[in-house]
């Protein structure tokens, strides 16, 4: 995990002094090059007014990422030096604890950076001072990505086999409760819906859900589970 506050853009920023006069700048090429030998940085967030304004070569965002879209992301800000992001900048400590707050809760970067713009709509918006690069669907820095649960096991047996097909068939009667109950899992949208039940990576539960369940045991395709709540095997 890579973390910076300092001046500068998205290709520079001001790391210290020489000879206590000037500036000494860090520079994305400068990351390129440190980080050869090593894989992508998994989270960075750059904190300079530019920042994250551009993601393209020769940003930090890219090489941190070194161009990859998977199992890496980058979050930070763009436009602070400017007058639209005056109050965002009032708010951009608060705005940070909420994002790593709700990434220590286990939820993807995306969906903590989409929560920390919704509690402080001053950085989001039109004024989009704050700014997303990467995997939508990574996890973050603390490795407890996705929901401690078996795809498929809605009788909470720990295993997905036929009887959680007659239980799914009860609970979607109105007949069993559900062994994943809403809010067990605290990554949206896995919140919001019966995820250990979705085998067939809808995001929800219905008799879809027990139609590809029986052709999975006779034979069919493997189960997928819900991409933004995966299970933790």
């Amino acid at each position: 995990m890579f973390y910076e506050l300092a001046h500068g853009g998205s290709g520079s920023f001001a790391n210290g002094c020489i000879n206590g006069t000037s500036y000494e700048f860090t520079t994305a090429s400068d990351i390129e090059s440190w980080i050869a030998a090593y894989p992508e940085m998994r989270f960075a967030f750059i904190g300079s007014c530019g920042g994250m304004c551009n993601t393209g070569d020769n940003t930090f965002s890219y090489e941190f990422r070194k161009g990859s879209m998977t199992n890496t992301a980058s979050v930070g800000y763009c436009g602070m030096a400017e007058t639209y992001c005056a109050l965002c900048w009032d708010y951009s400590i608060p705005w940070q604890d909420a994002l790593f707050n709700y990434m220590y809760q286990g939820w993807t970067v995306m969906a903590a950076f989409n929560q920390a713009q919704a509690d402080y709509p001053a950085c989001a918006g039109s004024n989009n001072c704050m700014r997303f690069a990467g995997d939508v669907y990574f996890g973050g820095p603390y490795n407890r990505y996705g929901c401690n649960y078996v795809t498929g096991d809605v009788n909470g047996s720990g295993g997905y086999n036929g009887l959680d097909i007659t239980y799914g068939v009860a609970y979607l009667k109105g007949e069993a409760i559900p062994m994943c109950p809403f809010g067990s899992c605290q990554i949206p949208p896995c919140d919001t819906f019966f995820y250990c039940g979705d085998v067939n990576g809808s995001c929800s539960y219905n008799g879809l859900d027990i139609t590809y369940g029986v052709n999975y045991f006779k034979g069919g395709a493997d189960p997928i589970p819900c991409a933004d709540c995966p299970p933790i095997y």
